[in-house]
């Protein structure tokens, strides 16, 4: 799951991590074992090794400030462990950690101060009371806990009124599961739905095949809800997703599943309701051929047809790019879709889901129950210079076709 997250989640375009100030962090905690030379010491060492390297991937992968700031939480709470395991002699250490966890604050306030979205939580993070949230917590769980849930009551109803549907939608739902899509959970409470969630229900973090199988096989199950909630607004457009991607390319097996087995039975402005079918609406994979081409370069698509069309690419990953993907990231992969009327759009792609199948046509922007879109003629493949991978890769086009007698 770390190696997937490096790679689907990480965010290049953020404004530039200092390293000085990281490595000279890290460079501290790595000098303590030798100066203290404790066997307790050292044991600790070696038990925090890996949490400490998923730890420190997970928050400087992404780079977002909140991100960052829980390695500063789990490298102090480390440090603290250090402090009851290590001898009573030293006088350098407590010097030296908080140097190590000062260097770490400093660049988050500079990667902070460049990122105008997190300027709010930055600036909470900074303020008298964020520092003593931990008493107000165990002030709110010893006493006047009731009159603390009974206002979280009032401002969860508050929050989700707006995610509250006509009658007609909860009257067609019932008593019946439900699951909502691609990530909304809200409109379960708001309505008095029974939720019937998916291993992994938010579409953005079923990021690698395992993810998406598990999600795929649900929806392919007796296990899988009567109805799907899919959510028409939300970031990135009706069918955009998180960091510029495509929703229907975040999870291809998950999405062909829903596809194949669910239909669009009642459409809202906020909301599409989908019914699990009778019959399965989408054929078995036809492959089409097979080519190879390379990175950058416009790959022309198979002729339209009455179906689902889709790419299946193989990358290869150069032995430094398995290296910077392991230990700390891999920056963004995009597709380039050129339509017939001459507009280009552009999406990222999660490079693991590559090989699961790439959504090319048609391009839907919508919702709509017969899943009308535009038409690509011909997509491009990029990564970031950033990466190392083989100029190669191999396109397998594969067609699910549409069983139209079912509408």
């Amino acid at each position: 799951l770390a190696d997937g997250f490096g790679s689907a989640m990480a965010l290049s375009t953020r404004p530039g991590i200092d390293w000085w100030l990281v490595l000279g962090s890290l460079g501290l905690a790595a000098i303590l074992p030798r100066y203290l030379q404790s066997d307790r010491v050292s044991f600790l060492y070696a038990m925090f090794l890996l949490p400490l390297a998923a730890s420190f991937k997970y928050a400087f992968a992404r780079a977002d400030v909140d991100h960052m700031w829980t390695f500063v939480e789990m490298v102090t709470c480390f440090f603290l462990l250090i402090l009851i395991a290590a001898p009573r002699t030293k006088r350098l250490l407590l010097p030296v950690m908080a140097t190590s966890v000062v260097l770490l604050i400093v660049n988050i306030r500079l990667v902070g101060a460049g990122i105008a979205e997190h300027r709010e939580f930055f600036d909470r993070l900074f303020l008298p009371r964020a520092w003593h949230q931990g008493y107000f917590n165990y002030s709110i769980a010893t006493g006047g806990f009731a009159d603390y849930r009974a206002d979280l009551v009032w401002q969860s109803g508050e929050f989700t009124k707006e995610n509250r549907l006509p009658a007609d939608f909860r009257n067609l739902i019932g008593s019946r599961t439900v699951d909502t899509y691609p990530w909304e959970t809200s409109y379960i409470y708001a309505n008095g739905l029974r939720w019937l969630p998916r291993p992994v229900f938010q579409s953005y973090l079923a990021y690698t095949p395992w993810l998406d199988r598990q999600n795929a096989a649900h929806f392919a199950s007796d296990r899988g809800p009567d109805f799907i909630l899919w959510e028409r607004e939300h970031w990135g457009g009706e069918l955009g997703s998180i960091d510029d991607r495509y929703l229907l390319n975040d999870e291809p097996m998950t999405i062909l599943t829903l596809m194949r087995h669910y239909r669009i039975v009642a459409l809202h402005p906020r909301v599409a309701v989908l019914r699990r079918a009778d019959r399965p609406l989408i054929g078995p994979e036809h492959s089409l051929w097979t080519e190879h081409t390379r990175w950058n370069e416009w790959i022309n698509v198979p002729p339209n047809a009455d179906g689902i069309l889709r790419a299946k690419i193989s990358i290869g990953r150069q032995v430094l790019g398995r290296l910077k993907r392991l230990f700390y990231r891999e920056d963004e992969v995009f597709i380039e879709y050129g339509l017939t009327d001459g507009r280009g759009l552009k999406y990222r792609l999660v490079p693991d889901q590559m090989g699961s199948g790439v959504w090319v046509n048609p391009l839907l922007t919508t919702l709509s129950p017969r899943y009308l879109g535009d038409r690509v003629v011909r997509i491009r493949l990029t990564h970031s210079p950033a990466d190392f991978f083989e100029p190669d890769l191999r396109i397998e086009w594969v067609l699910y076709p549409f069983d139209r007698t079912s509408d």
